[in-house]
């Protein structure tokens, strides 16, 4: 954890029950209650309850991990957070649990998407102004060749006026 903004914390079975949270991750989750959170697993928590794997591989291995995570906020929204899970021994042979500290890292990430979604915008705004250019050098072509008709059927009054319409 880079040690920028507020840390929020969890404390979890190695079952992936909930045992713990402190103030930050329960105001970014935006339950109504911390007892809201702890009557709730990991796994139903993050968006991906996949994601659920790498923490009981730190439950049964101990091996501290980095990881980027998102977890689902009350309200349906994605909560991005970036830092480290590890193990955490019992006294007389209890069961491990696994402590999660973060940093919110939802901010960067919508800037992250924010970014991909206005290069996406940029690509269709050249794609049609490519489209349209071509399309405007046929109608010259088109405009040019009625002109050049149009003189051509000159004497033709009705003819002439036709093809000064389609012009």
């Amino acid at each position: 954890v880079d040690g920028s903004g507020l840390l929020a914390a969890i404390l979890v079975s190695s079952r992936g029950r909930v045992l713990g949270v402190n103030k930050e991750l329960e105001r970014l989750l935006g339950y109504p209650s911390r007892e809201a959170i702890l009557d709730r697993t990991v796994p139903d928590l993050l968006r991906q309850p996949s994601d659920w794997a790498r923490w009981e591989q730190v439950a049964n291995d101990g091996d501290a991990k980095d990881i980027e995570t998102e977890f689902v906020a009350a309200d349906g929204h994605s909560v991005y957070l970036r830092g480290k899970i590890e193990r955490i021994m019992r006294h007389k042979g209890a069961a491990a649990s696994v402590r999660g500290v973060f940093v919110d890292d939802t901010p960067l990430h919508q800037l992250r998407e924010l970014s991909i979604e206005t290069a996406r915008v940029e690509a269709a705004l050249r794609l049609a102004a490519g489209v349209s250019h071509d399309f405007n050098n046929l109608l010259t072509i088109l405009v040019g060749n009625l002109y050049l008709v149009s003189e051509l059927v000159r004497t033709d009054a009705a003819l002439h006026e036709k093809v000064r319409k389609a012009r």
